[in-house]
């Protein structure tokens, strides 16, 4: 749909029918509603949207129990959509651009059928974050232990799924072993390079899709073969257990690839 078609248009349409579907309004009529609650915007949508048959409002749900939510979602897959968005329906559910927390989850396909492992990673370095979370950091880089070779090689590029309370105490952590560059038990690409790097000293707990080879990462990188990464990584918890010798190894990520 991003190229632009010169020619049969129009029986290009009547073959994939293209309508707008609408979830959200943030603006009307000269005034914000950025800072109005969720429940109280769907209505404003539902009031001022006519619909038709190329403009919808995207169905939704209002419920809080957990058999329904799984049907909902189930639906939605059987239609072959990617999956559905949990929003918040409590007062504090306001529009934050360029950062949703826990206001709006989303709740894919990969994470109900792929991969139900979680792997625990060694952060390695840091991307400066934007909008809500400028001061810390946007994500991590992370990864995993080699063994054979004693080296911490990159894996995932982690940026999702926190709190922020986890936030905080991560920034926190990570200021006491920031280094001024990269140790020599650390491995990563350059088109991968972090802006603050780190000792190999924190490990996260973390849930993705499924593993890929990739050019991006080191983590099983050797000559003539990609390295492994992890697709749609979510940050679950810091794991005070563990020490960077514990963390997930690449002969155990061989194993599920």
């Amino acid at each position: 749909m991003q190229r632009r078609r010169k020619y049969g248009v129009k029986e290009y349409a009547e073959k994939v029918p293209v309508r707008l579907y609408l979830f959200d309004i943030l603006y009307l009529e000269g005034r914000l509603m950025l800072k109005r609650p969720y429940p109280e915007r769907r209505k404003i949508l539902e009031k001022n949207v006519r619909q038709s048959g190329k403009i919808k409002l995207a169905k939704q749900i209002v419920t809080s129990n957990i058999k329904e939510m799984q049907n909902f979602f189930e639906k939605s897959i059987k239609k072959n959509l990617e999956g559905v968005i949990v929003k918040s329906v409590e007062n504090k559910s306001i529009y934050q651009p360029g950062n949703r927390g826990w206001l709006w989850v989303k709740w894919k396909k990969e994470y109900a059928e792929g991969m139900r492992e979680t792997f625990d990673l060694v952060v390695i370095g840091s991307y400066y974050g934007k909008g809500q979370r400028k001061g810390k950091f946007g994500a991590l880089l992370c990864a995993a232990y080699n063994k054979k070779k004693d080296t911490f090689e990159s894996f995932t590029k982690v940026g999702s799924g926190y709190k922020d309370e986890d936030l905080e105490e991560i920034n926190r952590k990570l200021e006491k072993i920031e280094v001024k560059k990269p140790l020599g038990n650390v491995s990563f690409n350059n088109d991968m390079k972090p802006d603050k790097f780190y000792k190999p000293q924190i490990v996260i707990e973390v849930l993705g899709a499924n593993i890929t080879t990739s050019p991006k990462h080191t983590a099983g990188k050797d000559s003539g073969r990609k390295g492994y990464a992890l697709r749609f990584p979510r940050f679950l918890n810091i794991r005070e257990d563990k020490s960077a010798l514990d963390a997930t190894t690449l002969k155990e990520i061989e194993k599920l690839k």
